[in-house]
This record gives structure tokens, C-alpha cells and sequence, in this order.
């Protein structure tokens, strides 16, 4: 990809992901989503179907023959995949918290996007994009600082949280289908009709999801594009 093309691509991601946080959570309309990634996951993890030559077969056969199992660590063996299962069932259930809260709370104001730009620092990323990120966060804490409406959505708060979290977590790509599933069942349990217009069909994470997988963007310059967006914004409102 070209560099104007990526840049370009970076801001329209970035300022997507900031327009979807600034309106309130899409609640159970989020649902049609997450079951796109159902299919989506469920599909590329398929069975591959691979054929051996004569020499492969021959080869592994005198492999085995010449290498008795080791029934003696099987438990131990056991113990480790079972051990790692239970953490894939861990990460699903934590990465789906903050879908669901990336889901459902308030749009973010003024004090959730300067605590969003503050945990974007800490991030692994150039040293010139936290100092970006750094920049950002002490112009939206001086405004909010000002308002007479600090911290008047916690909400607002946690969902920031949520964004960013969610974010990092997607990356590893643990139990993704288990993750999405886990999703739509607590938003159709817990979330209820959206009672707001305009209703957000996408969590305000996904178009930095499919930026990174599809186009191969640089994940710190997607979230330095979304929070200058979205400090703009909020800029502009309290202006």
C-alpha cells in the first residue's frame, strides 16, 4: 500500500471510530455484528484438507517406529493443553466484557477522551506518537478542567476504557468465535432495545479491527487518528 493511500486510509478509520464514540452505544444493534465475526472466524478456521506423497507416509512411519510415546508425561502433557484451555476461556470472557461495554455506554465526552488519550500513551508505540497521544491528552484534561460538567458520565469513562482494551486484547486473536458468541448473548441479555437515534450498528472498535486485518494499518497510528478526531470534536463542542 502507498504511503498517501495508508495515510488516508488511517484518518477515515480513525475519524469513523471517533464519530461512532462520540454517539451512544449501539446496544443489542450490535448484534448483527458480532455475528458477521462469528461467521467470519468460524469460517477461516476450517479444516485444511493436506495431501502426503509416498515419500511423506514412508517417512513418518519410520519416524514412529523409531520413537516410542512417551506415556509417562502424558499427564503432565494433559495438564498443560487443559491449562491453556482454560485461559482461552478466561480471555474470551474478559475481551467480551469490553465488547459489551464498547456496546453499550454513553458517548464520550470532553473527560473520557482525555482518559483515553492518557492510556493511549502508555501503549507501546513510537516515542513521536505518544508524545502525540501525551499532547492531545493535556488539551482535553485543561478544557475538562474548565467544564462545569467534569466527569459527568462515568459511563463515558468506562466505555473509553473498553475502547482501548478491547482493542489491544482483539490483537491476540484468542478464542475470537467463543469471544463474539459470549458477546451477543450478554447483549441480548443485558443490553436491551437501543432507545436513541441514530442507532450505531457497529461497535465503535470495529473499523479499527477490519483496518488492521484487511489493510494492514499500524494499529498506534489508527488509535493516534481516532483520538485526534475525536479531540477535535469535543474541541469544537466546548469552543
Amino acid at each position: 500500500m502507498s504511503c498517501l493511500r495508508s495515510i488516508s486510509s488511517t484518518l477515515l478509520f480513525g475519524w469513523i471510530s471517533a464519530s461512532v464514540l462520540l454517539l451512544d452505544g449501539g446496544r443489542s444493534a450490535c448484534v448483527g455484528y458480532h455475528l458477521l465475526c462469528v461467521a467470519w472466524y468460524a469460517w477461516m478456521d476450517k479444516d485444511v484438507d493436506i495431501s502426503y506423497s509416498a515419500v511423506q507416509v514412508n517417512h513418518n512411519h519410520e519416524y514412529r517406529s523409531s520413537n516410542q510415546a512417551n506415556f509417562v508425561d502424558y499427564p503432565r502433557y494433559y495438564r498443560l493443553h487443559k491449562n491453556i484451555r482454560m485461559f482461552d476461556v478466561a480471555y474470551a470472557a474478559t475481551t467480551c466484557f469490553f465488547w459489551f461495554c464498547v456496546s453499550c455506554f454513553a458517548a464520550l465526552d470532553i473527560c473520557s477522551v482525555s482518559l483515553l488519550c492518557l492510556l493511549c500513551v502508555g501503549l507501546p508505540s513510537p516515542a513521536y506518537v505518544r508524545l502525540c497521544f501525551f499532547v492531545a491528552f493535556l488539551i482535553n484534561a485543561s478544557v475538562a478542567l474548565n467544564s462545569d460538567a467534569f466527569c459527568a458520565s462515568w459511563g463515558a469513562c468506562l466505555r473509553a476504557v473498553s475502547f482501548v482494551m478491547c482493542f489491544i486484547l482483539d490483537r491476540f486473536q484468542c478464542g475470537p468465535v467463543e469471544t463474539h458468541v459470549l458477546t451477543i448473548i450478554f447483549l441480548l441479555l443485558f443490553a436491551g432495545e437501543p432507545t436513541f437515534s441514530p442507532v450505531v450498528l457497529v461497535p465503535a472498535v470495529a473499523p479499527l479491527v477490519f483496518a488492521r486485518s484487511v489493510f494492514r494499518l499500524r494499529p498506534c497510528f489508527l488509535l493516534l487518528s481516532t483520538a485526534l478526531f475525536a479531540t477535535i470534536t469535543v474541541m469544537n463542542q466546548h469552543g
